[in-house]
């Protein structure tokens, strides 16, 4: 039987989706499996809901892009709480600076994961992601 693959969910604003597309690229050229919504090309509904949730369903860990504009979403904080409570690995990296008012509004689970997307290159990201998937997938 062939080995599972880890995958990894990646979960983003659009307004990050470079930075997302960024460590998707550095991921797969570690050999890992990406899934990332891409609303522009369709739109949301409930098919597009089951898709995610499916996808959130299947990924071994959650890569989480922290900026201001996915801790105000309502769909990212809902990948967010779905990883979370699948006790799923979710390793965040701020893709921009957070004003004070949000940082108190980072969920504690996430403030012990961060990684900047200042001070760390995305490939730098995907090993780290990487190492937290070889603890799952020895």
């Amino acid at each position: 039987m062939a080995e599972k693959r880890p995958s990894v969910f990646i979960s983003y604003s659009q307004q990050d989706s470079l930075l997302a597309h960024k460590m998707a690229d550095a991921l797969h050229n570690d050999g890992i499996k990406t899934w990332f919504d891409q609303p522009e090309a369709e739109s949301i509904s409930d098919e597009w809901s089951k898709r995610l949730v499916k996808a959130l369903n299947s990924s071994s860990a959650v890569l989480f892009i922290v900026s201001p504009h996915s801790l105000t979403s309502p769909s990212n904080l809902f990948e967010l709480g779905v990883a979370q409570g699948q006790h799923k690995p979710v390793i965040a990296v701020i893709a921009e600076p957070i004003g004070a008012e949000l940082l108190d509004d980072v969920p504690k689970s996430l403030k012990q994961l961060v990684a900047s997307a200042e001070s760390s290159s995305p490939g730098e990201v995907a090993a780290k992601l990487i190492d937290v998937l070889k603890l799952q997938h020895p």
